[in-house]
Order: C-alpha cells, then structure tokens, then sequence
C-alpha cells in the first residue's frame, strides 16, 4: 500500500508538470502565473494528501520527467516549451518553486 501511494505521487507530478507546460504559454502573463502557481501548490497538496514529505520528493521525480521531456527536442523538432520569455521564466522559476516547495515541512 505505501509503494501505491508514491507511485500516486509521481503521476500526480507527472499531471501538474503536463498541465504547467500547457498554461505557460497562454494568455502571456497569466498563463506563466497559473503555471507557477499549478507547479507550487499541487507539489505542497501531494504532500498533505498523503502527509508525507517523501510523497512530494517522488511528485518531483514524474514533474521533472515531464519537464524534461516537454523541453527537448521531438524527431520534427517540436517542443513544448518554447525557448522564448515565458518558456524560460517557466523552466526556472518553476524548478526552484517545486524544490522549495518539496523542501519545507508539512504541518
């Protein structure tokens, strides 16, 4: 039963990172911001819904799998995060939210 619920976690990162790539670049500051804000609080839910600290640690493993991907190149050279203002801004400051997030406690 413990080994489903990190498994949990990592789709419900995988989920969060899939939907932050798709708002980040709609409606230009908005989009960043929901963004922003999916990636932070869906990483601090995980952790309270299974009130664990080690759950969001693996919630990062399935966003970061995410990101990666979304950010590479495909076989037409396509990506999901574009390299441009929002695509960059997304890939930092969302990589730092998600570890600050992942690092404070749970109450």
């Amino acid at each position: 039963m413990l080994a489903f619920k990190y498994l949990l976690s990592i789709c419900a990162g995988a989920f969060l990172s899939f939907a932050g790539v798709l708002f980040h670049n709609s409606l230009a500051p908005l989009g960043l911001i929901a963004a922003l804000v999916i990636s932070y609080g869906g990483v601090r839910a995980v952790g309270q819904l299974a009130h664990s600290r080690l759950a969001m640690w693996f919630s990062l493993l399935g966003w970061f799998a995410v990101l990666i991907r979304a950010s590479t190149a495909g076989v037409s050279f396509e990506r999901l995060v574009v390299v441009n203002t929002n695509g960059n801004l997304y890939t930092v400051a969302s990589v730092l939210l998600v570890i600050i997030a992942a690092s404070v406690s749970i109450k």
